[in-house]
């Protein structure tokens, strides 16, 4: 590997960054191969499975995906750590594969199945029936995903953060984590769930529909507050991350 010794004095440089990233190269062939193929199971399953199974194999896949981030973990660390690398440059890297592979390749990738399943079904597809159904378009549609991207990146950067800056069992530290962010998650859907059932029932009767609308136009109305929510919780563990890496 080619990187200049003068890495704690010079500028910032790309090509170390490219360098580096070459460290992890055995691990990351493995990543992009997985991201790949449990992407198009999900997608498959999501398109043309009855609802239960594609729910469990969504579930498995999305398990999996998360994962992924985990096995930067493994393994003895120490070429990574006394590489001649500046903090800057390291964490250049890990946003980089974080939103470069995990998010947008992942993206790109998913939307890229969905086309071709899309394109192979006579008849719409489960996936496509039920996106017609919820009620977003065009900038609703663009404030959803960009707090469901700003919220899987949370998630990845907290993961990477663990098993990269913690010496000693990294893998559990991370699990426990990502236990806990995904605890707080499903304790804020529960009461949201329940708020928002109750404000789509009329004359005491239940409307799935309804409710569905009602969620997706809370969720419209809250976007900017947990888009600047989120952008700030990105900002505070990019900097925690880049202290621990200096």
């Amino acid at each position: 590997m080619n990187m200049a010794t003068t890495a704690s004095t010079d500028r910032f440089s790309w090509r170390r960054v490219y360098d580096y990233s070459k460290l992890y190269w055995p691990i990351l062939r493995w990543q992009i191969l997985f991201l790949l193929i449990f992407t198009v199971l999900n997608n498959v399953a999501l398109s043309f499975a009855g609802e239960v199974f594609a729910s469990l194999v969504s579930i498995v896949c999305a398990i999996a995906i998360i994962a992924l981030p985990f096995t930067l973990g493994i393994g003895d660390k120490t070429v990574m750590r006394l590489a001649p690398v500046k903090a800057s440059e390291r964490l250049a890297f890990y946003l980089t594969l974080i939103f470069g592979l995990y998010i947008v390749c992942e993206t790109l990738w998913s939307s890229l199945v969905l086309i071709v399943l899309s394109a192979l079904s006579d008849t719409p597809t489960r996936f496509e029936q039920i996106m017609v159904s919820l009620p977003l378009s065009g900038f609703r549609y663009v404030l959803v995903q960009a707090v469901s991207t700003l919220s899987t990146g949370v998630l990845y950067l907290l993961i990477v953060y663990t098993v990269v800056t913690k010496k000693s069992h990294p893998i559990l530290h991370g699990i426990l984590r990502v236990l806990a962010c995904y605890g707080v998650f499903i304790i804020l859907a529960i009461v949201a769930g329940v708020a928002v059932a109750f404000m789509s029932m009329d004359d005491g009767s239940f409307d799935d529909s309804k409710m569905v609308a009602t969620m997706m136009d809370i969720i419209v109305k809250s976007s900017p507050v947990l888009i600047l929510a989120l952008l700030g919780v990105y900002a505070w563990l990019i900097r925690r991350f880049y202290r621990k890496l200096q």
